[in-house]
């Protein structure tokens, strides 16, 4: 989304993007913890014993060596550049100097990168960022927008808000289906046309993509839990839709009070 905002004259630095995204997370996490626990109820709720294990494990551990110190500081240094130098040289360079630097340093090698990366993934991503430029650079993005404000444009008018639901829904519903890099490169182009305030909507549309809380192929993150064996599919409807309705009503909520706060 960094990418659109750039392309359409918007300035957006990482420092900002985690001033507008990061305190939504954090007002998340205890919801969703609630519900996480009250929808499956934990067989044991002390864990003592295990707690001891691990703390006897960590002691037992060998202390920070040099290569873990270096490897340590060139993460910060990461982190650091995005932070404040990503609209300088952009995320995807400072993210590739970082790589470059683990390689020099031997601490880890080009065979494992290889190895280890799924090239699908990026070429898929890749390519889905190409249609969402394709459909802004055509003017499709702005025709589909069009059809948005025919079919719901009274409603936005009576209610601001409607747009960003509107927006929320479509945007959680693709990114179930497809995943969130893909649903924001798609669709980024399109819900930046149909408000004149494109960064809002913009950014309304990449913290929806995060919604991916109903299907398995939503989120990395669902297909390695999945993949545990100790969860059957339903698991995540079962959850998702508790956590999917709070976190729209939550964002609605956050963007037209927490946003107008700050911006």
């Amino acid at each position: 989304m960094i990418n659109y905002f750039n392309q359409s004259g918007l300035s957006l630095s990482y420092f900002e993007w985690m001033k507008n995204m990061y305190p939504f997370v954090l007002i998340q996490i205890p919801i969703v913890t609630w519900i996480i626990i009250n929808t499956f109820k934990p067989e044991y709720k002390i864990l003592d014993s295990s707690v001891r294990k691990l703390v006897i494990k960590v002691a037992k551990s060998r202390s920070m060596t040099g290569r873990n110190t270096i490897t340590v500081m060139i993460f910060i240094l990461i982190i650091i550049g995005w932070i404040f130098f990503s609209e300088t040289f952009g995320l995807g360079t400072i993210a590739l100097t970082g790589v470059f630097l683990y390689i020099l340093g031997g601490f880890v090698r080009w065979n494992d990168l290889n190895k280890h990366t799924h090239w699908g993934v990026i070429i898929l991503f890749g390519a889905t960022i190409s249609l969402g430029t394709s459909i802004r650079s055509t003017g499709a993005a702005l025709w589909l927008a069009d059809q948005v404000i025919i079919l719901f444009g009274s409603m936005m008018e009576m209610f601001p808000f409607f747009s960003d639901l509107i927006v929320i829904l479509i945007t959680t519903t693709m990114a179930n289906i497809l995943s969130s890099s893909a649903t924001v490169a798609v669709l980024g182009p399109i819900t930046m046309k149909l408000v004149p305030d494109m960064m809002h909507i913009g950014l309304v549309t990449a913290a929806s993509s995060a919604f991916g809380y109903f299907t398995v192929v939503a989120a990395p993150a669902c297909t390695i839990v999945y993949s545990s064996g100790m969860i059957k599919s339903n698991d995540f409807l079962r959850l998702g839709w508790r956590i999917g309705l709070v976190s729209i009503l939550l964002l609605i909520v956050y963007v037209n009070t927490y946003w107008r706060f700050i911006n």
